[in-house]
């Protein structure tokens, strides 16, 4: 699949987490009145808290997703993200990362880098995985964070800009990776200026 083409997912998959986010909203939603209820009663709430919190936690994961990936790209929405080539092998690779796609920022372990001849690919753990070819990075720059006033919080960040529709933008990465999608886009450039 190509960076441009929409594949549909299959109806049943999209279907079945749109309802089954409603349902677990609605659960927990009906569990933390009763939770509250009991609560002002004086009764024990030990076993419903353990519920509530089993109804949540996949609750959170499904709103990540929306974060991560435009709600046509989620796993509400109607069509697949592009995947990695196939045909490719990686030439870099670093599991157990952190990254931020827009808003959402992920500390380690759970963020997974792997740069490709044509592209990066990334995965956060439970919440999906992306592909994103060179042809459709617009930016990659380093840039100092002047959204925190203490300075400890200060710190220079790694922007990837793109204009892939299947991913919000941008992402902040690692060093390591900036410096290595850097010389690939390099490479990329030149190869693709000789054709």
């Amino acid at each position: 699949m190509t960076p441009c083409e929409r594949i549909p997912k299959n109806r049943k998959s999209y279907i079945f987490y749109r309802t089954a986010f409603l349902l677990l909203f609605t659960g927990s939603l009906v569990i933390g009145i009763v939770c509250l209820l009991r609560l002002f009663n004086g009764e024990n709430n030990a076993v419903l808290f353990l519920l509530l919190f089993v109804l949540l936690v996949p609750e959170v994961i499904m709103v990540f997703n929306i974060a991560v990936f435009p709600f046509q790209y989620s796993i509400f929405g109607r069509y697949e993200r592009s995947s990695a080539p196939e045909k490719e092998k990686p030439v870099f690779r670093r599991d157990h990362s952190w990254g931020a796609v827009k808003f959402l920022r992920v500390t380690p372990p759970f963020f997974s880098w792997v740069i490709f001849p044509s592209g990066i690919c990334f995965k956060i753990l439970w919440i999906g995985k992306a592909f994103i070819s060179f042809k459709q990075i617009e930016q990659l720059y380093a840039s100092r964070n002047i959204q925190f006033r203490v300075p400890f919080l200060a710190r220079t960040y790694f922007v990837l800009k793109h204009r892939s529709r299947e991913v919000r933008s941008p992402l902040f990465i690692p060093q390591e990776i900036f410096q290595e999608l850097n010389s690939k886009m390099e490479d990329f450039v030149m190869k693709k200026g000789d054709t």
